[in-house]
């Protein structure tokens, strides 16, 4: 679980930013100190699970096999990203999906 320097209401005001296209998403993410990745997965987030899903985890969360199964199946059959698979599924992060 990491931790962010940004609270939900900060993350949903940059995402703002960018649906209000102030500026790219390069700049924007680059005013924050942010990876436009980082930018990106919050996007997916925001639009898949609303403001809730921007929140900051406070604890491990731990997912069923058969979910992340599911979710390997998606991007393996070539259905989907893994950011994509892993936002559908409301799996937290993609090294949930890593082998090991």
């Amino acid at each position: 679980m990491t931790k962010s320097k940004f609270s939900s209401d900060e993350k949903l005001r940059i995402i703002k930013m960018c649906e209000d296209r102030i500026d790219s998403i390069k700049s924007i993410a680059s005013l924050f100190e942010l990876s436009v990745t980082t930018l990106n997965r919050w996007r997916t987030k925001y639009r898949t699970g609303g403001s809730m899903a921007l929140r900051n985890r406070t604890e491990w969360t731990r997912y069923p096999e058969e979910l992340k199964m599911k979710a390997i199946r998606a991007v393996l059959d070539q259905k989907e990203s893994l950011i994509s698979a892993t936002a559908r599924f409301g799996i937290s992060d993609r090294s949930y999906l890593r082998s090991g």
